[in-house]
């Protein structure tokens, strides 16, 4: 009987708009049949990573809905390649692309059925060393669900709580633990539903208030054949993402980010988190970097993950996120001092343990489940924040986006290959911060700033002593 799972509006919609993925660079060679071996037995215990987004027959409410995963393929793409050089050569190359296959290559490819939702690629370097390439559709996880099955993948390169062929396939669906005690990836989307029905049942008038002010602050409903022509449209017309030729990698050590933190503190910062060092660092050296005039307006979104919030299972390992806003400011970062935006920073990171609630819309959990209901009725919710620097985002001169994903288990991943020495992600959001080597921090600027190598050292330089202009 094949694994199928529903859905949701919001799985959909990211699924359309991404293909997540991610390179890890390996000192040693990994030998391919052991990495397929592997790569089956994940796909074993979990058969909806090896399988095709389908639509189901008959009339829909939007374009957003009736889709599910199916697992009708017993394997996941795999392909084997050989490079000259060495995996530490490439390992410095912020954009790894060309280490990632040729399947699922976009989302738009996954959601029509013309590829399967991942496919894993490994390269051997004659050189020495190995880089694995992974690519996942957006519909079936989050960052922080990828990175949690390709450990879980890890896991059972390793034998660690693996357990050969297809005997665990269905106790492990059910939400089991492995033969080690530890605890299962769970990818269907039950959970999330019966958040939805817990907050329904509750009937709160902030949900049903929530939903409706989204309506009406610029949402547009796709449940109309005028809002799905205009889905198509906007999807079909959007702006292409910035090339990764224009992306640029700030290469933080551990010491960096404690130095960071000190120089916050010294600025009279309250005790920063990595966090809020490194994102305020790095908001004041944009803003500089842009040359952003007197006046100008800053608006900061964060990415938050709403498992522990939202009280869905740990283990789960679909979407879980949501973005929370801070206000605009009325002065670029760079003329600010360095505690107050490290302050505004911590402020927008606290809210989601300050009250939260799922029946209150303002709340990181509230909004989730907002926003997650108004998708279910096919209406698509403003952005909000904002993900550029061009003068969008609700009237502010510069809106960014930071995703913090240092604190996801990228470097938890052995394929015998030795030391990881880089995992390199694909395009993200404006600020994308993700683990780096040794406890560091790699921060990938998504951004078309311009200027040559020597205005990119500043900019660095601007990061490591944000004291620098105010």
């Amino acid at each position: 009987m094949p694994q199928r799972s529903a859905l949701g509006a919001l799985d959909a919609l990211l699924g359309f708009e991404k293909v997540i993925e991610a390179t890890w660079f390996f000192t040693e060679r990994i030998e391919p049949t052991s990495l397929r071996a592997s790569l089956s037995r994940l796909a074993s215990r979990y058969p909806l990573l090896a399988s095709h987004v389908s639509r189901r027959s008959g009339r829909h409410r939007s374009p957003l809905h009736g889709w599910e995963i199916r697992g009708l393929t017993p394997e996941v793409p795999f392909g084997v390649r050989t490079e000259a050089g060495t995996s530490r050569a490439a390992a410095s190359t912020t954009d790894a692309s060309r280490f990632l296959g040729v399947e699922v290559r976009s989302g738009a490819a996954v959601m029509a059925g013309r590829s399967q939702v991942m496919a894993v690629a490994l390269t051997n370097f004659d050189g020495g060393g190995s880089a694995v390439g992974v690519r996942l559709s957006h519909a079936v996880a989050d960052a922080s669900g990828f990175y949690r099955i390709v450990r879980e993948w890890s896991r059972l390169h390793n034998g660690d709580g693996g357990v050969a062929g297809g005997d665990c396939a269905g106790a492990d669906q059910d939400g089991g633990s492995g033969e080690d005690g530890a605890p299962l990836l769970e990818l269907r989307r039950d959970c999330v539903e019966a958040a939805h029905q817990v907050a329904h049942r509750a009937g709160t008038p902030a949900q049903e208030q929530g939903q409706e002010q989204g309506r009406a602050d610029g949402g547009f409903d796709t449940s109309s054949w005028r809002g799905a022509a205009l889905f198509h449209v906007i999807r079909a017309l959007g702006p292409a993402p910035p090339p990764m030729a224009s992306r640029r990698r700030l290469e933080l050590s551990a010491a960096d980010v404690l130095a960071l933190r000190a120089r916050c503190v010294a600025a009279g910062a309250r005790r920063p988190s990595a966090n809020e060092a490194v994102v305020a660092s790095l908001c004041r050296a944009v803003s500089r970097a842009l040359r952003l005039p007197p006046g100008a307006r800053c608006s900061l979104s964060m990415v938050f993950d709403v498992r522990r919030a939202a009280r869905l299972p740990p283990e789960y390992a679909g979407n879980a996120f949501h973005l929370l806003h801070a206000p605009a400011t009325e002065a670029p970062w760079h003329e600010m001092p360095l505690a107050q935006v490290c302050a505004l920073v911590r402020a927008l990171a606290l809210r989601p343990l300050q009250g939260n609630s799922l029946d209150d819309p303002l709340t990181l959990s509230g909004g989730w489940l907002a926003q997650t209901q108004m998708l279910e009725r096919g209406i698509l919710a403003p952005t909000g924040g904002g993900g550029s620097a061009d003068g969008g985002g609700g009237g502010a001169a510069c809106s960014l986006v930071a995703n913090y994903q240092a604190h996801l288990p990228a470097f938890a991943v052995d394929f015998g290959g030795g030391e990881c020495l880089r995992v390199v992600p694909g395009a993200g959001d404006a600020l994308q911060m993700v683990a780096g080597p040794r406890g560091g921090v790699d921060v990938y600027l998504n951004l078309q700033l311009g200027g040559g190598n020597a205005e990119w050292a500043q900019l660095r330089e601007a990061v490591l002593d944000p004291a620098r202009g105010g």
